[in-house]
């Protein structure tokens, strides 16, 4: 995800918000918008990464479970139709 436009949408003194939209390529049909939030704490640096499903398929839940499969916490949103990604 590296070469998709990424946009600052958020920062502070310990944080910054990046967005961007990742749409149908040829081999890839699907749409969703994705977040990443770095922010420093008293243990560290923690990235929270947000993805928002805006096709709504069960083959892209499938995809992400399986792309983001990593160490420690990993948080994947698939809504059942669009919605805003909300923090918290």
């Amino acid at each position: 995800m590296r070469w998709l436009d990424w946009s600052l949408v958020a920062h502070d003194e310990a944080s910054v918000t990046l967005t961007c939209a990742v749409r149908p390529q040829p081999r890839y049909e699907w749409q969703f918008d994705l977040q990443v939030i770095y922010a420093l704490n008293p243990v560290g640096l923690v990235m929270t990464c947000r993805a928002v499903n805006v096709d709504s398929t069960e083959k892209l839940a499938r995809e992400f479970t399986n792309a983001l499969d990593a160490d420690g916490p990993t948080v994947i949103v698939v809504p059942t139709k669009p919605q805003p990604a909300h923090l918290g």
